[in-house]
C-alpha cells in the first residue's frame, strides 16, 4: 500500500500505484499498474501526460521520486569505477576532460586530469578503454 512517506514507496517499487489525493490519479494508476506492452517511450509519455494534469501534492511526490532514482544511478555508477581506470566527462563550458580515477566515494569519483582534481558524480563518467576510445555502458 502507499503511505505518504516516499521513502517507503521506493523501497518497494513494486507496490501498486495508489494516489493520496485521488481525482484522475486513476488514469496515472492504471498505467503504472499494467504490465508494460509497448516501447518504454510509450509509457513515458503517459507519465509525462499525468504530470502535466497533476496536483500539487502529486507533483512534489514525483519530484522526491526521481531525486531519490538519481542518487540511486549516481551511487552505483560510481561504484563500478576502481582506482587506475581512464575516464571522460563534460567539464565546465563543455570541454570534454579525460583522466584517472584517483579515489571512490559513495557517490562522486575523484578524477585527476593532470591539471587537477575534479569531484564528479558517477553517472556523469564514460570509461575510456585503452586505445583512447570511449566504451558504452
Amino acid at each position: 500500500m502507499y503511505t505518504k512517506t516516499m521513502t517507503a514507496r521506493l523501497q518497494v517499487p513494486m507496490t501498486p500505484y495508489k494516489s493520496h489525493v485521488g481525482g484522475q490519479d486513476e488514469a496515472f494508476a492504471a498505467v503504472c499498474n499494467q504490465p508494460r506492452k509497448g516501447t518504454m517511450q510509450n509509457y513515458t509519455k503517459d507519465v509525462i501526460k499525468f504530470i502535466h494534469g497533476a496536483s500539487s501534492e502529486d507533483v512534489d511526490l514525483i519530484v522526491q521520486a526521481i531525486k531519490y532514482r538519481r542518487n540511486q544511478l549516481h551511487t552505483q555508477k560510481a561504484q563500478s569505477f576502481k582506482i587506475g581506470d581512464t575516464v571522460s566527462f563534460t567539464g565546465r563550458y563543455g570541454r570534454m576532460e579525460t583522466g584517472k580515477v584517483t579515489k571512490v566515494k559513495v557517490k562522486y569519483v575523484v578524477v585527476d586530469t593532470g591539471m587537477s582534481r575534479w569531484n564528479v558524480p558517477g553517472n556523469h563518467l564514460t570509461k575510456v578503454n585503452k586505445s583512447g576510445k570511449r566504451e558504452m555502458a
